[in-house]
């Protein structure tokens, strides 16, 4: 088997790396503005079917950034992806803290000192 040899590409000129700059700080950008459309809880529902927020939003134009359509839409569903694993490790975190709670209640009648501030529900401030 032959391995594949990589080469060192050799230094951008200042053009072409001004060029890529742009392109990954509108990328960013336009992925933080999906990021902020999305993080109303209203706007959910478009994580289930993100060609409709896609359609909506042309309309809208949060485009701001004049990206081309293939880093648009990568952006687009890179954003549908991190605001769902936002979401799903939020209510993680909420069942790991009620498992927490739970345990040391039923061990010790109550919950320690160190966790009754950080645990909702716990009846002590």
């Amino acid at each position: 088997m032959t391995r594949t040899i990589q080469w060192l590409s050799s230094v951008l000129n200042t053009g072409k790396w001004a060029a890529i700059l742009a392109l990954v700080t509108a990328y960013a950008l336009q992925k933080d503005a999906f990021l902020r459309t999305l993080a109303r809880s209203d706007r959910w529902a478009d994580l289930d079917s993100p060609r409709n927020f896609r359609n909506q939003d042309k309309k809208t134009r949060v485009n701001f950034w004049k990206l081309p359509v293939h880093l648009y839409d990568r952006a687009l569903a890179d954003a549908v992806d991190t605001m769902k694993r936002w979401i799903l490790a939020a209510i993680a975190q909420a069942h790991v803290k009620e498992k927490l709670l739970r345990t040391f209640q039923g061990r010790s009648g109550g919950v320690p000192s160190g966790y009754s501030k950080s645990l909702p529900g716990s009846g002590r401030c």
